[in-house]
């Protein structure tokens, strides 16, 4: 555990070793990439990780960053920025709104995205100018997200389901995403027009809340779609 002054933390031998913060009297940045070891701040600060796969945040606002191993980053209470910077890593923002990072690539796909309460914001990365995301797959991992953010500066697409809504936030029919947008970017439903449809049709640019119905007109989600 982690506490004030320069701390060397070994994790020794094992791959499920943690360095927790959960006790420190006020929010932390640390960071798991030596590159990134200058920034840490508060009982972080001058620390450095030896074997040391996972962070446990404090009951404040903590910015945790991961490195390119698969670790597990938990945010605690306060209102956390998560990054696992690579690998197949486990981020829970638990309470506070929350920020978690997460790539869309399918080497370093997250194996579980936690928002926990509060109002939390998923913010994808690695989206390809011209491309299409297919959300399922970082879907069916995720839960309690109330935000999504895909601004980056490239124009991409994002194809996603009902279903796939329902997942990220975890609130059954009465599921509903905010998607904050670039310009240049679109959105579409993957699934066949005589099985789900989206209303209003989607125009580019416009911010709107678009409802997703299943073939009886049923509401099954809705995403609110914000150029930002």
């Amino acid at each position: 555990m982690g506490g004030a002054g320069g701390d060397q933390l070994n994790g020794g031998a094992g791959t499920n070793d943690t360095a927790s913060y959960a006790n420190a009297g006020s929010g932390v940045v640390a960071s798991l990439t030596s590159s990134f070891s200058a920034f840490q701040t508060n009982d972080a600060q001058g620390d450095s990780f030896s074997n040391i796969e996972n962070l446990t945040g404090s009951e404040h606002s903590d910015t945790l960053f991961g490195n390119t191993s698969d670790n597990v980053l938990d945010g605690g209470a306060g209102d956390d920025v998560l990054d696992g910077l690579g690998g197949n890593d486990s981020l829970s923002g638990g309470q506070g709104d929350d920020h978690i990072y997460a790539s869309t690539t399918i080497d370093n796909l997250p194996d579980l995205i936690a928002g926990g309460t509060g109002i939390d914001t998923l913010v994808l990365q690695d989206l390809v100018s011209g491309g299409s995301y297919d959300l399922n797959a970082i879907a069916t991992v995720t839960d309690h997200i109330e935000t999504l953010d895909i601004r980056d500066g490239v124009g991409s697409e994002i194809v996603f389901s009902g279903a796939d809504i329902q997942a990220m936030v975890d609130n059954a029919t009465a599921s509903h995403l905010d998607i904050l947008a670039d310009t240049g970017d679109t959105m579409r439903l993957l699934t066949d027009p005589a099985t789900e449809q989206l209303s209003p049709a989607f125009m580019s640019g416009t911010d709107a809340v678009y409802t997703v119905t299943d073939s009886g007109g049923a509401t099954l989600a809705q995403v609110h779609w914000q150029t930002v």
